[in-house]
């Protein structure tokens, strides 16, 4: 289920990239194209020719290698170098490129893959951490149990709130003007505006 949304949500920004790309051609602006370096080029066709969708049978690892190869493509396109050899890195320590349990170079396997890992997993932590201290962050985590019952409960508040003030404004404005003899200080009336 989680693979599905990560699959259709590759494919929306796939779809919006390319939908970016025709609306850019058709105003007559030109993308600008980014001449990559001899090392992303290298890159890009060592990744192309390991990860190609063709190469898996199963539907599948056929999508994942699809949803992989699009971020090739981006970073390429992009001329990323830094983002390519992060890919390849990620790809060289994935399930496919395991060498045969009871191979001489499976335990270095192992090792380069635990280590990759482990720097992914510092990686989610840090962002984790950056988004939990965003402002959004730290409302939800008011009630990170129930998210959607919060932001609901503050709607509640708000929609409460607003309606009181909306009766103080009624009820001040019906007080005549001028009190106690004092003139009407300039610019207030009797009407509010969107009552």
């Amino acid at each position: 289920m989680e693979a599905e949304f990560f699959r259709q949500a590759a494919e929306q920004r796939a779809e919006q990239a390319a939908d970016q790309d025709s609306a850019g051609r058709g105003s007559g602006s030109e993308r600008v194209r980014i001449r990559p370096t001899k090392d992303a080029q290298r890159l890009y066709r060592e990744l192309a020719r390991r990860a190609h969708p063709d190469l898996a049978q199963d539907p599948a690892e056929k999508g994942r290698r699809e949803n992989f190869i699009r971020r090739v493509n981006d970073a390429y396109a992009n001329g990323d170098l830094e983002l390519l050899t992060k890919l390849t890195e990620e790809w060289a320590v994935g399930a496919d490129s395991a060498p045969a349990i009871g191979a001489p170079d499976r335990l270095e396997w192992l090792r380069t893959r635990l280590a990759w890992l482990e720097a992914r997993l510092a990686e989610l932590r840090a962002e984790q951490a950056e988004l939990e201290a965003s402002p959004i962050g730290q409302l939800l985590n008011l009630d990170p149990g129930d998210p959607d019952g919060l932001l609901d409960r503050l709607g509640e508040q708000l929609v409460e709130q607003v309606t009181r003030y909306e009766e103080l404004l009624r009820r001040t404005n019906e007080v005549p003007w001028p009190m106690d003899g004092q003139a009407r200080p300039s610019g207030i009336t009797n009407e509010f505006p969107g009552m």
